[in-house]
């Protein structure tokens, strides 16, 4: 039987002793909301979810989310499913996304190209990627070539890109 049911705006996330501290600011006076991982409770996402380099895993979050209506997610250095990625955009309101160093993976653990991954961001207005070393290849540069313009799309920023990065071949993406 679930016992709690939250509604979370502006979810900033960090992990300390088996709680996941929850805040909707970024305020270093505000105090943390403490949510046991052991405990059941169900939590609706509201604005912005951002969960940074080790402070958390988001898998663990989403296992007690009933539902999403995002309009900016950031994740940093974390691994999700292609499920629990479509759980997090399926308000599809997400206007900014950022993922640094972060893959997203399907059912066999093999790595989603980023194609597919941005078809399921249609109202996306900025799009910010951080590879992972060693993660663009020759198949990356092509892949973004043949990737759908959007028209909502304002700011697209790349990083961490090889020398070898074929960006006269990016330049069709960008036009």
């Amino acid at each position: 039987m679930i016992k709690y049911f939250l509604v979370l705006k502006n979810v900033f996330c960090t992990l300390k002793q088996g709680c996941w501290q929850v805040c909707s600011t970024l305020d270093s006076n505000e105090t943390p909301l403490n949510l046991a991982l052991n405990k059941k409770f169900k939590l609706h996402l509201n604005g912005r979810l951002s969960i940074f380099f080790g402070q958390a895993h988001v898998s663990t979050l989403l296992k007690h989310v009933s539902s999403c209506n995002l309009t900016k997610l950031q994740l940093g250095s974390q691994t999700i499913t292609w499920t629990e990625y479509l759980k997090l955009v399926s308000s599809q309101t997400l206007k900014i996304v950022e993922f640094k160093k972060c893959i997203i993976n399907d059912n066999e653990g093999n790595a989603i190209e980023y194609e597919k991954v941005l078809k399921e961001l249609p109202n996306i207005e900025e799009f910010e990627i951080i590879f992972n070393d060693k993660e663009v290849t020759e198949k990356t540069t092509k892949m973004f070539s043949q990737i759908q313009q959007f028209s909502n799309l304002k700011k697209f920023c790349v990083g961490n890109l090889p020398e070898s990065f074929d960006f006269k071949a990016f330049s069709a993406f960008i036009k």
